[in-house]
């Protein structure tokens, strides 16, 4: 499972309610730790600059308060932009990433949004290797359409790749 509501993790609200699941916090702590690995530790995050585009709509502006309060907390800047649906016009706000000079961006997409931020990071001049998507910006239609824009292009999933786990190697035996 990739999404659920975020109070159905906490027995309070749900108290009979065990989800198996990865939820807009989760998410979003995932991402600014990755973010953190790759700059050498979650101390190197203070002073640096995350940008979060994000769709128009509840689900994109889910995970704005949870940025805020981890930008707080581990001293780096964040900048939240709005895209509207359905996304398929995004020059300005790539425009202002461009003059924020971000060290990461991360792409809370959605269906159109996600191939055209890739094209139009690359046509201002934004590096796609700093680009994290989230788990609705993951898939090969995402970044299919995008062509070679889409070269360097990192998104977080909740399923691991491969074939070699021992449960997937029973099932391929039967």
């Amino acid at each position: 499972v990739n999404h659920g509501r975020t109070d159905s993790t906490d027995g309070r609200v749900f108290p009979y309610v065990f989800p198996l699941l990865l939820n807009p916090y989760s998410e979003t702590s995932g991402i600014v730790n990755y973010i953190a690995a790759k700059e050498g530790g979650i101390d190197k995050l203070k002073g640096k600059k995350i940008v979060v585009l994000y769709h128009g709509s509840p689900y994109g502006k889910e995970t704005i308060p949870i940025y805020e309060l981890l930008a707080q907390k581990y001293g780096f800047t964040v900048q939240q932009i709005e895209v509207p649906h359905p996304g398929n016009e995004q020059q300005s706000q790539w425009l202002t990433i461009r003059r924020a000079k971000p060290d990461f961006v991360v792409l809370r997409g959605w269906g159109v949004m996600n191939p055209v931020a890739l094209k139009t990071a690359v046509k201002v001049g934004y590096p796609v290797d700093h680009i994290i998507g989230n788990v609705w910006s993951n898939s090969e239609e995402d970044v299919i359409p995008a062509g070679d824009a889409a070269k360097g292009y990192t998104a977080i999933t909740t399923q691991a790749s491969g074939n070699t786990y021992p449960v997937v190697q029973e099932i391929v035996k039967t």
